[in-house]
């Protein structure tokens, strides 16, 4: 059966590649090596071929060993094109590979119970899921539900932070949101990004938090957390058994360990886009509806799958996957972006929207851009001031900041 349908799928392909374009089929999905050079020639060709003379020729730019013959593309076009249904029948394909991929993982986890090997078992069985969730047909039924239900009850809370945050943000941060903190260096936006975790946690005590460093150690991005939490400096941290008192070393204990039974996350060694958006929806998974957000300090580490490209196509790619899984799985993202040195040479270094660093995707792909600047008048004072905002008002807002315990304070003006 499981060729039949392979050959039924192809066949109707190559009878009409508008099918193929407009249901797309990946080779990966087809069992069968030869019928899987043929779909794999349709995909590089776009399905554009004059007859089956000129696709044999790209099949065998392709596969010089390919066994096929016009003759040969000829009956299986004509022998198998009736399907009846060939969108579901790409879907059943998409999904014996997918239930195939679970199979090899399981067992690959039965052989060698290692935590990676449960882990990408873990994925393989998201995936799953996912493809059997049914596919998005524009139907606007359940989105005139919860209008509905908002003008009745109200509108779901958002993830609270700092005051002025939430009210620019419209009530707090929500699922959708890509938002993008950009500043140039030592101004504290990984300060500030721990801040607002700081935040989030002490208004939402059942919060989950996904941070991915790659600038910092998983050690160094804790020792900034516990000096934010009890006011220690963060220098005394380095050799906390001679600089600390007795008094201090209890307060770190117990913050470290109020931390470590949080839900916190520290990532110090996930350094590709793909890693990371692997980690946010396997955790997003296992939570099953508890309020969650990333952040990712900072996109300009970031690396992609591809590194041969341009590297301004590269963060448009990073910056793209955040925006896709904020929508998909319904949470918050905070990716944290350096800023152009051009902001330091002029007179007024507030910075603004061309100042984002390497991609004018940045901009596009945010739901919100805040920038972190120090107030030329007063060291201490750093302001946010918030140049996007599809989710309500720009403005600025200002912060105390305690360089010592990395503790941004709101001010009221």
């Amino acid at each position: 059966m499981t060729i039949e349908l392979e050959n039924k799928i192809v066949g109707a392909a190559l009878y009409n590649p508008d099918l193929f374009k407009r249901y797309r089929l990946n080779h990966e999905w087809i069992f069968d090596k030869h019928n899987r050079t043929l779909i794999r020639t349709l995909e590089e060709t776009d399905a554009d071929f004059s007859d089956f003379s000129d696709l044999l020729m790209k099949i065998q730019d392709i596969d010089p060993y390919a066994k096929w013959s016009e003759q040969s593309l000829e009956m299986l076009s004509f022998k198998f094109h009736e399907v009846d249904n060939y969108e579901k029948g790409v879907e059943l394909l998409e999904r014996r590979y997918m239930q195939e991929r679970v199979r090899v993982a399981n067992e690959n986890y039965l052989n060698n119970p290692t935590s990676k090997n449960l882990a990408y078992l873990k994925d393989r069985v998201r995936e799953l899921e996912d493809s059997q969730k049914g596919k998005d047909d524009g139907n606007i039924k359940t989105a005139i539900e919860q209008l509905l239900h908002d003008i009745e009850n109200g509108a779901e809370e958002g993830i609270k932070s700092y005051p002025q945050l939430d009210k620019l943000l419209g009530g707090g941060m929500r699922g959708g949101m890509l938002i993008t903190i950009g500043a140039r260096p030592s101004v504290g936006k990984t300060a500030y990004a721990i801040n607002l975790v700081k935040q989030m946690m002490e208004h939402h005590p059942n919060m989950q938090v996904d941070l991915f460093t790659l600038e910092m150690s998983k050690k160094q991005m804790l020792d900034r957390f516990v000096s934010a939490l009890t006011g220690i400096n963060s220098y005394k941290l380095r050799m906390p058994n001679l600089r600390l008192s007795d008094e201090q070393k209890t307060s770190v204990i117990t913050k470290a360990l109020e931390i470590e039974a949080s839900g916190l996350r520290i990532y110090d060694s996930l350094h590709t886009v793909s890693q990371i958006e692997k980690q946010i929806r396997r955790r997003v998974f296992e939570l099953n509806g508890e309020p969650y957000v990333a952040v990712v300090d900072y996109i300009g580490l970031i690396e992609t799958d591809n590194k041969r490209l341009d590297r301004h196509l590269q963060v448009s790619e990073i910056t793209r996957t955040f925006k896709k899984i904020t929508n998909e799985l319904n949470v918050p993202i905070i990716e944290l972006s350096q800023l152009n040195r051009g902001v330091e040479s002029r007179q007024d270094k507030t910075p603004n929207l061309s100042d984002l660093r390497e991609s004018g995707s940045v901009e596009q792909d945010s739901n919100v851009v805040g920038f972190l600047h120090r107030d030329p008048e007063d060291e201490t004072v750093v302001k946010l001031t918030i140049a996007k905002n599809r989710e309500g008002f720009t403005n600025t807002i200002n912060y105390r900041f305690h360089g010592s315990s990395m503790y941004f304070e709101e001010l009221d003006k």
